[in-house]
């Protein structure tokens, strides 16, 4: 855009006195880049979608994806009026961006990769070029080369940045062999940006040159010796306007000596810098090394290297940092493996970064010059002597800082100690500590980045009870090993549903080196561990980390809106719900002779007998149901333990109470019944078998126990294997007094002319006492009053809970023998019992 905007217009105007046609066109295009990107992007994409289509490719995309490609395509064009990207490739739709971005990837899987970003970069290139009418950039050369007519103008691309589709068509021009094309073009960049123009006839018919050694990243005039004074004149030069700076130089022009400032200059009032550092400033050579060192070596060409300084000068200069030892340019891609102490990081961390850029080690110490600490703040005078926190030590001449393998220079050192692994290893990898905060997933930094990562794991791990996801509770999310619960927030690790994102920036420098040593400590099980310790320091981040893993794993894996319930109920009924409504359906099976209130669910959860089917209904329901049926029914009390466990969790207000307000506001808003007849096994089966209280014991089979259970005593009914006795048992027990019952049978226990069937069905049913009618009868009552409803037809609800009441009802014992007996008095004929015991009774029985 430089390029259109500016350098063509004025090199035009410059010779001819005229404006260049199309430059207003370039300008407006360049102005609402800067002005309205959205605007301009989505215009682009949209265009672009469309040329897809007329090029016979079937693409579709959604609202929202294509907000994402907006987005992408306003970003890199924003970058284009930006200064900056020099040596970059700067086509809108990069190969990194391509294969991060599903929503990019909208043609058929018959298309590779190179091929779809080519396509996407001409629709979009083609698209802009054609809604503001503007040429490429070779025609724009062509349409200037062609107003010289006794001279060549030169094209000099300092370093080769442009867009491949722009590339091309440069090349093309470049290569084409027409008396009018006047231009000549010389062009610096790396080869991989370059590679464009390395076609057979432009090797063929132009001259290229490598300025690196054969098989080596290395560049001829730039290495580790050479970095300093190849910088020097670049720096300087910033000091030259008013000969501030100035060097003696040799007979071919080579600085040899940096002479005095000139009177008045700024240097000569300032009078801070020793010459050694002058033309350098805010840069010293120990600094201007360890830049160039701590680029990797396929990164340490000039324009890496000036641009790493370009970019921390500027952040100094704006004031975007204090002390260019802090600055944010000093990322992952410079690293720098010296290492101040400890206690500095904890106690004075901007003399740790100080110490680490500027600073010569000797004798424990990092020495730098004290102007340089006044210069920049760290210290209050220019000349001053004083001793601050973690052993800094500030005299006239220089500031000594602690090194982290010294003993701080106050005494002789000791004899070497024998380390031990944990030492040594944390000696060997402390040191990328500062750098790996940037960019934790840099290949350099593997093994540190595995150490600080065991130690996190194994705080979360331990603050959520080995990812228990409640307090109290057993149920937890079974992370697999591989995996550990959270990625870095500046990685290119995108977080999955069971992972939080954590910002290594939210720790000190000085915390992330206990991490460090937690973690060397846990893998090589040292005797040194302390987790407790570790906590102490930690323990109130860690937790946070805690509960927004949980809140995670909740929402993801068991809260979120799509699990457990038909599509219809989804929203409406939450987990909680499903908990309390499968607690109630076990205790209305532990005693359907009860009303199912909250206050009942409590009174049964602060028993200490442990749940379990009704001895009654339970043989009743294995006599009338199929072996699969009964199976069904019943097996949900396996998971007792488990569903108790997560009541507990979810409305235990203590250890032996419930919160039987919250249960009964979610009862008034749906009985058990409606919540458990909204579960769908599809959605159930949707939960994550991760979810687990035991190896055995997943959620989506506690869910599936309950579903199968409610659905089978759903259908008692239909089965019709439940007799409704409720009336029948209140009219024959009304009057029953046991012990006329119990003389009456001892009576006519004495006559062998009773019939014997008729005298032991009596004489089962004399066996109850009272006690045992009144059961019976309370029972029947609670059938009628509370169950029944003499309007119309009951509820779901009441209709099952009478069922099972009824069933068990039918399978008491009482009833049981009263049904025996009442059968053999009921017997037609003369010769039925109920005969021969009136007869018997005229005679015998007052």
């Amino acid at each position: 855009m430089t390029i259109l905007t500016q350098r063509l217009p004025d090199f035009h105007e410059k010779h001819f006195g005229e404006s260049l046609p199309q430059k207003d066109k370039f300008q407006q295009l360049e102005d609402n880049i800067e002005n309205i990107p959205h605007v301009v992007a989505s215009r682009a994409t949209s265009g672009a979608m469309i040329r897809f289509t007329s090029q016979g490719f079937d693409v579709s995309v959604t609202s929202d994806e294509e907000d994402v490609i907006v987005d992408i395509v306003e970003g890199r064009l924003e970058k284009l009026v930006k200064r900056g990207e020099y040596g970059k490739r700067m086509d809108i739709i990069s190969e990194q961006q391509y294969e991060r971005e599903e929503s990019l990837d909208v043609f058929d899987e018959s298309l590779s990769t190179t091929d779809a970003i080519d396509i996407w970069n001409d629709a979009l290139w083609n698209q802009i070029q054609d809604l503001y009418e503007t040429p490429s950039l070779s025609e724009m050369l062509k349409l200037v080369g062609q107003r010289f007519e006794d001279t060549r103008p030169v094209v000099v691309f300092e370093d080769f940045g442009i867009a491949s589709v722009e590339a091309k068509k440069l090349r093309n021009y470049i290569e084409r062999d027409i008396d009018e094309d006047n231009w000549d073009f010389i062009i610096a960049g790396t080869r991989d940006i370059t590679e464009v123009l390395h076609t057979q006839t432009a090797e063929d018919r132009f001259e290229f040159y490598q300025t690196n050694r054969p098989d080596s990243n290395s560049v001829l005039f730039l290495d580790k010796d050479s970095a300093v004074d190849f910088i020097r004149p670049y720096l300087g030069y910033f000091k030259h306007y008013d000969d501030s700076v100035n060097y003696e130089r040799d007979e071919v022009g080579n600085p040899v000596q940096l002479l005095d400032p000139a009177p008045n200059s700024e240097c000569s009032s300032c009078n801070l810098c020793s010459d050694e550092y002058r033309d350098l400033f805010p840069f010293n050579e120990t600094f201007l090394r360890r830049i160039y060192e701590g680029l990797e070596e396929s990164q340490q060409s000039p324009r890496e290297y000036v641009s790493k300084v370009f970019d921390i000068l500027y952040e100094y200069y704006v004031g975007g940092t204090a002390v260019p030892s802090s600055s944010n340019q000093l990322g992952s891609d410079v690293t720098n493996s010296e290492t101040p102490a400890d206690k500095v990081y904890e106690h004075k961390e901007e003399f740790a970064d100080f110490a680490k850029w500027y600073g010569e080690k000797q004798n424990g110490y990092y020495q730098i010059d004290s102007a340089l600490a006044f210069a920049f703040g760290l210290i209050p005078e220019k000349k001053m002597e004083a001793e601050y926190d973690a052993g800094i030590q500030v005299t006239p001449e220089i500031i000594k800082i602690p090194s982290g393998d010294g003993n701080g220079g106050t005494t002789p050192p000791n004899p070497p100690e024998i380390k031990t692994r944990v030492e040594q290893i944390f000696d060997e990898c402390r040191g990328d500590v500062d750098d790996w905060i940037d960019d934790p997933k840099n290949s350099r930094f593997t093994k540190t980045n595995n150490y600080i990562q065991t130690a996190v794991e194994d705080l979360i791990s331990h603050i959520t009870d080995d990812y228990t996801i409640w307090n109290d509770s057993d149920l937890r999310y079974n992370l697999s090993s591989q995996k550990p619960p959270f990625v870095w927030e500046n990685s290119v690790d995108d977080p999955q549903p069971d992972q939080i994102v954590i910002n290594p920036r939210e720790f000190r420098r000085s915390e992330i080196r206990d991490l460090l040593r937690h973690g060397i400590e846990a893998e090589e099980k040292a005797d040194t561990f302390d987790r407790e310790k570790q906590l102490e320091n930690h323990g109130s981040q860690f937790t946070d980390y805690g509960q927004l893993w949980r809140k995670n794993i909740r929402w993801n894996f068991i809260e979120d809106d799509p699990l457990l319930y038909r599509q219809s109920h989804q929203g409406r009924y939450d987990f909680d719900d499903f908990v309390i409504a499968s607690y109630a359906w076990l205790v209305l099976l532990d005693n359907p002779w009860k009303p199912l209130t909250p206050d009942r669910i409590n009174e049964r959860y602060t028993d200490e007998e442990e749940l379990s089917i009704d001895n009654h209904l339970d043989s009743q329901l294995e006599y009338f149901l199929n072996r699969d049926t009964y199976v069904e029914v019943t097996e949900v009390f396996d998971h007792v333990d488990e569903l108790e466990d997560l009541v507990e969790a979810r409305f235990g207000v203590t250890t032996s109470a419930l919160d039987v307000r919250s249960i009964r506001e979610r009862f008034n808003r749906a009985t058990p019944y409606e919540i458990l007849d909204a579960l769908a096994k599809t959605y159930i089966d949707k939960v994550n078998g991760r979810v687990r209280f035991a190896p055995k014991n997943t959620l989506p089979d506690i869910a599936n126990a309950v579903y199968s259970c409610f659905n089978s005593v759903d259908d008692l009914e239909e089965e019709d294997t439940a007799p409704n006795v409720s009336r029948h048992a209140l009219l024959r027990l009304r009057e029953t007094d046991m012990d006329r019952i119990n003389e009456i049978a001892r009576d006519l226990k004495t006559y062998n002319t009773v019939e014997s069937s008729f005298n032991t069905a009596l004489q089962h049913f004399s066996d109850h006492d009272q006690s045992d009618i009144l059961e019976v009868r309370n029972a029947a009552k609670f059938m009628r009053n509370e169950l029944e409803d003499e309007f119309g037809s009951p509820t779901d609800q009441n209709r099952v809970h009478a069922e099972l009441a009824n069933l068990k009802l039918f399978g008491h014992p009482v009833f049981r023998d009263l049904d025996a007996l009442e059968e053999e008095w009921a017997t037609p004929g003369e010769n039925g019992a109920g005969t021969r015991f009136t007869e018997v009774a005229e005679h015998y029985v007052q």
